[in-house]
């Protein structure tokens, strides 16, 4: 076979492979998150407005001039109130609690997503994110993908490599001890 066509037959299976492998990890990330989004969703409204103070006052410590994620779902796209108001914010302040009991459903589904994602991912979710990433720049089509590809079939090699030297050496070591007791067995006798 052409080396040529080989290269190219392979170059579109690990893309192809990559593709589908992105997919289905990005789908186990994205099933980490809405488990997330249902449990903060199925909590108390106490425990969401503890949440939601607890997420104001972490972005008004920020001092960040355009609206957070939670800051935007609270208040939407208008006057944010100040930083000293949103550091100051506990989840009993009777401004937060009308906020949130005057949120429509689709208002809180977002703000509970907002919420979320202030949450540190479980390690199943965050692997898949990654493994999702890897993936996705192995099946990029131009010299990023290509770069990539020779990446990890490299890492693949040296990883065969490396164990197959680690293995070479534990036979070495091996035959050493054995002939070192035989030469023991042989001196014992005489």
């Amino acid at each position: 076979m052409n080396p040529q066509v080989f290269g190219d037959m392979l170059r579109s299976r690990m893309i192809e492979g990559a593709n589908k492998r992105q997919g289905s990890l990005q789908q186990t990330a994205s099933a980490g998150r809405e488990a997330r989004v249902s449990d903060i969703l199925g909590r108390g409204m106490d425990e969401r407005a503890q949440m939601a103070a607890e997420g104001l006052r972490a972005e008004a410590r920020g001092n960040q001039a355009s609206p957070m994620p939670v800051s935007y779902e609270m208040y939407g796209q208008g006057p944010h109130g100040s930083l000293e108001a949103r550091r100051a914010i506990s989840g009993e302040d009777a401004e937060l609690n009308a906020l949130m009991n005057a949120m429509q459903s689709g208002q809180k589904t977002a703000l509970a997503g907002a919420l979320a994602d202030r949450q540190m991912p479980g390690m199943r979710e965050g692997a898949a994110r990654v493994g999702a990433a890897v993936m996705g720049s192995l099946a990029e089509e131009g010299t990023r993908g290509d770069i990539a590809r020779v990446g990890a079939v490299s890492t693949g090699v040296a990883g065969l490599t490396a164990s197959g030297a680690a293995l070479i050496d534990l036979m070495q070591f091996l035959t050493q001890g054995q002939e070192v007791d035989q030469e023991r067995n042989q001196v014992l006798p005489s």
